[in-house]
């Protein structure tokens, strides 16, 4: 068998999916299951989603679209960030991507350089550690505490920074423990990574 990069060795799965496939395999026993593995719904695709792309396809809307996602969606995106967030992203600013974990990739592989420090949630989402290590990067992990409900304490952030460190990521809603930070949380970790001058993710 040819050899494979060693890139390749440093690709690491998620847990989760091989839970769920022990999980399938019980309910085509009839096993009834209820699931905490992975972040699926719990009811299919609406109605009005899934005409929208059966008549897309019927009309020949298959073909390459621009690279940074449809306007379309692009603008709708602004549109609903501003009603949500109070502030409109410029169109340029919006990126489609094919799911978290490409955009994870993207952030992680566009920001950082190997060597160089990402300070994380732990317990945090499994593609931020497997990225971190493909990108022979530097995970630095922030205890989540139930003392603080779980939440990233930005002070807890700070005492992580080094010359090294190039990337804060914050989740919120968090994964896996459901924690939400509170406004003055999250506007403490902005002003931090302002004040030493290293990019900040908001996964959310």
């Amino acid at each position: 068998m040819k050899k494979l990069s060693e890139i390749s060795k440093k690709i690491d799965g998620q847990p989760m999916f091989k839970l769920l496939e022990k999980v399938k395999a019980l309910e085509q026993q009839g096993k009834n299951i209820i699931h905490f593995e992975i972040g699926d719904p719990d009811f299919n695709t609406p109605e009005n989603i899934s005409d929208a792309a059966i008549n897309a396809i019927k009309h020949g809307d298959t073909h390459y679209a621009n690279s940074f996602g449809l306007t379309e969606f692009r603008e709708k995106i602004c549109e609903t960030t501003e009603k949500s967030r109070g502030f409109r992203p410029d169109l340029e600013q919006v990126l489609v991507t094919p799911g978290a974990n490409i955009a994870v990739f993207y952030a992680i592989s566009c920001l950082v350089d190997p060597g160089e420090e990402v300070i994380v949630p732990d317990p945090g989402f499994p593609t931020y550690f497997s990225t971190i290590k493909m990108c022979n990067t530097i995970p630095v992990r922030v205890p989540l505490l139930e003392s603080n409900g779980f939440r990233m304490n930005p002070t807890d952030i700070e005492k992580r920074i080094t010359e090294k460190t190039r990337l804060i990521i914050i989740n919120s809603p968090q994964n896996p423990t459901g924690s939400v930070m509170t406004e003055e949380e999250i506007k403490m970790t902005y002003e931090i990574a302002e004040k030493h001058d290293v990019f900040l993710y908001s996964d959310e």
